[in-house]
Order: C-alpha cells, then sequence, then structure tokens
C-alpha cells in the first residue's frame, strides 16, 4: 500500500513497496496528496510484466533459451527431435538478438527467409536434379518450437506479448499422401515374405503407427473381442518403449480378420520384435518396403502412407470423419480434416432433401423436364 513521508524540508515522498516486497520512491512532491497519488501509480505499474527485472528483456534470445530449454515439459524424444532445428535454424538467426528487439515483422521475415532455405534433398526432375527448400509442414515446426520460446518468456513476465503468435504460416502442400487403392496394395503385399506382410497388412488393417506397431505388446491384443489397444509406444529416437502413445490416450481399433498376428512365448512380449533387437524403420524401409513397391510398380508409396490408407478405407465405406479420427487417436479435429476430401458426396441424402418445388415444368408423362433460362435485360 502506497503512503506519504514528510521530509525536512517540508516536500512530501511518495513510497511504496514493489511486488518483492523492496520499498520503493515515486518522487518528492510539494503536498501529500500528490505524493500518494505519485506513490499509488508506480505501485500499480510495478506490479505490471515486467516488474521483476525491467532489465530482463534485453538480453538475448540464446541466454534466454538456455535458461527455458530444460523446464520444457515435453517427452524426452521431442526434446532430442527439436535439437536439429533449434540448431540449424533458430540459435544461428535469433541468439544474439535481445528479446526486446524480435518484431512481428522480423519474425515474418524470417519464416520468408525459411521458405526458400534448402532441405539438403533433391528430387529427379526431367532436366535434372532439383534441390529441394525446407517444406511447408516442416517451417510450421520450427517457427512453433521459436513461438514456444517467446511464449515461456510471456509466462516468465519478461514480455508483454509473444511477437510470433499468430504470425502467418505456410500451409501443408496438396497431395503430400499417399492413398493406395486395395488392388494396389494387394500388389505390394504380394511381394513381401509373410512376416514383413504381417507388418503391412497390421499398419494398414488398424492405422497404426510405426512406433505403435513397433511397441506393441501380445497382451494389448484381445482374440475375443477382436480389438487391439495401443497404449506403448517405441521411441526410435529416444530407443526406448514409452508407456503411452502419441497424444497420451490409450484407444482401441478394430482387428480385421485378415490382420494376423504373430503368436508370442509370453504375454509381455513384444508382438513384432525381431530377434534381440527391435523393429528397425529406416532399415525395413530401405530393405523391405522400397524394395516391394519398386517391384510391384505402384509409383512411390511411404510406410506411413498406410495410415492414410486406412483412413481413406474407411470414409470411402461410410464411417463419419469423427469416428476416424477417434481411431487413428487424433486428438485434433483439423488434422481429421485432411482427409475429408475422401468422404463421397453423400449424393442421396442431398437430392431427397431438394424435392421438386412447385411451378416446375413437367413433360407429357409428368416427369419434370429443365429448360434453358432465358435472360430479360433490363427488369
Amino acid at each position: 500500500m502506497a503512503w506519504a513521508l514528510k521530509r525536512p524540508s517540508g516536500n512530501w515522498q511518495g513510497l511504496y513497496r514493489d511486488p518483492s516486497g523492496k520499498i520503493k520512491s515515486a518522487g518528492t512532491f510539494s503536498h501529500k496528496p500528490k505524493a500518494m497519488r505519485a506513490a499509488s501509480v508506480a505501485e500499480d505499474e510495478s506490479r505490471k510484466i515486467g516488474w521483476r527485472d525491467p532489465s530482463a528483456s534485453l538480453e538475448t534470445w540464446g541466454t534466454w533459451c538456455t535458461t527455458w530449454w530444460p523446464t520444457r515439459t515435453v517427452a524426452a524424444g521431442t526434446l532430442a527431435r527439436d535439437l536439429s532445428p533449434l540448431k540449424v535454424h533458430i540459435r544461428p538467426r535469433w541468439d544474439t538478438v535481445p528479446l526486446a528487439d524480435i518484431t512481428r515483422h522480423d519474425v515474418n521475415a524470417w519464416v520468408a527467409d525459411l521458405l526458400r532455405t534448402e532441405s539438403g534433398r533433391t528430387a529427379k526432375t526431367p532436366t535434372g536434379v532439383t534441390k529441394l527448400t525446407l517444406s511447408g509442414a516442416s517451417v510450421r515446426r520450427i517457427v512453433a518450437l521459436f513461438s514456444a520460446s517467446l511464449t515461456a518468456a510471456v509466462d516468465a513476465e519478461i514480455l508483454k506479448a509473444n511477437p510470433a503468435a499468430g504470425v502467418r504460416l505456410p500451409s501443408a502442400a496438396p497431395g503430400g499422401d499417399r492413398f493406395l487403392t486395395r488392388d494396389e496394395y494387394a500388389a505390394v503385399a504380394a511381394k513381401l515374405e509373410p512376416e514383413d506382410r504381417a507388418i503391412a497388412d497390421f499398419l494398414v488393417g488398424t492405422g497404426a503407427r510405426w512406433g505403435e506397431m513397433a511397441g506393441l505388446h501380445a497382451h494389448r491384443v484381445d482374440d475375443g473381442r477382436g480389438i487391439v489397444a495401443f497404449v506403448e509406444t517405441w521411441d526410435s529416437k529416444m530407443e526406448a518403449v514409452k508407456p503411452y502413445p502419441k497424444g497420451k490416450e490409450r484407444r482401441e481399433v478394430p482387428l480385421p480378420d485378415w490382420v494376423l498376428i504373430p503368436s508370442t512365448m509370453s504375454r509381455m512380449a513384444l508382438v513384432f520384435s525381431q530377434p534381440g533387437k527391435m523393429l528397425d524403420i529406416d532399415g525395413w524401409r530401405k530393405n523391405v518396403w522400397n524394395p516391394a513397391v519398386a517391384r510391384a510398380a505402384v509409383g512411390h508409396v511411404r510406410i506411413h502412407d498406410l495410415r492414410h490408407t486406412y483412413a481413406s478405407w474407411l470414409l470411402q465405406a461410410g464411417i463419419s470423419l469423427a469416428d476416424v479420427g477417434k481411431l487413428l487417436g487424433h486428438k485434433s479435429w483439423t488434422t481429421t480434416m485432411r482427409y475429408a476430401h475422401l468422404a463421397e458426396t453423400p449424393q442421396d441424402h442431398v437430392l431427397s432433401a431438394l424435392t421438386r418445388p412447385g411451378g416446375l415444368q413437367s413433360d407429357s408423362s409428368g416427369t419434370a423436364r429443365r429448360t434453358p433460362l432465358r435472360l430479360v435485360p433490363g427488369g
């Protein structure tokens, strides 16, 4: 609470305590009411964002990142995966920039620079080999990580606002996902050995992510109900089994009768593990999946496209987007909406709602017929 202290000179000094308890002066005034008002205003200001250390926002982003990074409450695998964009794309641009000097304009310019940055990958074109730039999805992940650091600075009352919040980001490139027809998948599956066919069938028949398949324990398969539960997940980056799937929520999906589950010696054993080691997605892709896809001559297909194919088969069979999202374990509705275009247009329902209005012309048989619309100028 603010107060005023009379000085030997006869003037009044406005005093208050800041949130840390230290006594501060708001200045000296000729009248007590003026001193009280000034102290009250200063006390209110001291309790706004930034009161703890007015110079804190002058520290560089790199210094703040060193403080913030260990406080992140994310999985160890996420921390490990974030190290690359942090080192390659964020630190070189922002390490020496004071937090207070980061503007929205600077962030927008950085996003534009990222979209022009070479990714290190190449693609064959009719005219030769082309160097690829960072994808829209990659740029979004990089900027999201940087924005998270600034949000944390706001929470720590160092910044008043996050200059990266809500910046315009590139959308994911359309057409990046591949959806196999049943015949296309059958062609690929025919080129696989039985044990590898079991892995592919499981992925396309349950919509599982690779880590969910690799981390599947035998007791999570309920043959009686025809259900498989996704709980544990293999994190290849950390080389460990996590006790939860992506989204951190257990989910159950139906198990088609054509998906064969390898038998195990123990209920706690991993269903699809290799003798003495975990399934390696990079090795399986290179040595098993890609050769089978090439021999099947169905074009480029990623392992993760089996999950997209699962969603497309469900939607084309009339399963709702909401149900597909639950089966895939999506926490956000917008994630499932990427498949919206695969659902067949409900033509019968639409036409049944559009009954013939009165006055529509009919032919001699009583059947409605369409006539050309004649536009009359003027009126």
